[in-house]
């Protein structure tokens, strides 16, 4: 008899549509991320593909998905080369648009624990219009999944948002980096994907907080379910739904070894994706979302791990691994 963790690896019915980001990093290791004021010396440089969008898909796609990605690059090397490595993962790119602005940048310091630090120059992302957005998305259906995030503008975000409503898609929200949004965008988000930290900024902006944790209390403000990513302690579900008593503390799967702490949070939310468009529940798919985290931090680089199905389900399948990252 399959498992639930079985099931997510088969294939979906619908697809991953990933509106988002593209950037190609600039990779520098360093033994300590440097101070303000402070300089140091890289012990290794390295250019890779990149973007929290391109980053999920890619992860989406490793753990089994169907993906489309919509988003837009520069008409230079670094866009081709960001399009030729997507189109490599079988991610359909025909929703990608090539804009006069150079593609987009990030500059990513690594130190010897594989903390990191990252500035983004968002470029080519800042140039797609909602207007493209909504029409790429015409053909969206409601066994798809929506994913979208904060590297690109919120009018991008919202456009993406209303095609998920018209469609009956569900839209998965990683709101990272956290920016400002309108009210009535939260009608459409069927999950708001966030870290503590940007968790603690939303509830900032709130005029009133029911009581509860962090997670219950962004939920119950927005009435939309959350997860809120809390690193090596794992992950907090909630959905405040009408005859839903959802409010679950997920565990963190430990990596025997840290490289890059940089994709793991993409790499949760592509895998969670990619099970949810399956089949899974939100529990069961925010395990495989953390199982893929966990593979994700071994590698180096925002797209180096390898999640696939068969990777995660011997991470999920194995108990003696306490927790996740």
């Amino acid at each position: 008899m399959s498992t639930r963790a079985d099931r997510a690896s088969q294939p979906a019915s619908g697809r991953v549509v990933v509106v988002g980001s593209l950037n190609m990093d600039l990779i520098v290791t360093v033994e300590a991320i440097p101070a303000p004021g402070q300089t140091v010396l890289a012990s290794q440089t390295r250019r890779a593909c990149g973007g929290k969008g391109a980053n999920q898909a890619v992860a989406a796609a490793r753990a089994g998905a169907q993906v489309t990605m919509v988003g837009a690059v520069g008409d230079d090397a670094d866009g081709a080369a960001l399009l030729d490595a997507l189109a490599a993962e079988g991610i359909d790119v025909d929703g990608v648009l090539r804009s006069p602005e150079p593609t987009g940048l990030a500059l990513v310091t690594v130190d010897a624990a594989g903390e990191n630090a990252i500035t983004v120059a968002p470029g080519a992302n800042h140039a797609c219009p909602p207007a493209h957005v909504t029409a790429t998305l015409r053909s969206l259906t409601a066994a798809d999944v929506l994913v979208a995030q904060g590297e690109i503008p919120a009018e991008s975000i919202e456009a993406a948002a209303r095609a998920a409503s018209a469609a009956g898609a569900r839209f998965l929200l990683n709101l990272a980096p956290a920016i400002a949004v309108s009210p009535g965008l939260w009608r459409h988000v069927s999950l708001l994907v966030v870290n503590e930290h940007e968790c603690a900024w939303l509830l900032e902006g709130l005029d009133h907080e029911p009581s509860g944790s962090p997670a219950a209390r962004l939920a119950g403000a927005l009435g939309v379910a959350v997860l809120v990513t809390l690193g090596t302690d794992g992950s907090h579900l909630v959905d405040p739904s009408p005859g839903t008593t959802l409010d679950e503390a997920l565990p963190a799967f430990a990596a025997p070894q840290v490289v890059d702490t940089t994709g793991a949070g993409d790499a949760f939310v592509g895998a969670l994706a990619a099970a949810w468009c399956a089949g899974h529940d939100l529990p069961d798919a925010a395990r495989w979302g953390a199982a893929a985290g966990s593979l994700a931090v071994r590698a180096s680089g925002a797209q180096g791990g390898r999640a696939t199905p068969e990777a995660i389900l011997a991470v999920l399948r194995d108990t003696s691994e306490p927790s996740e990252r």
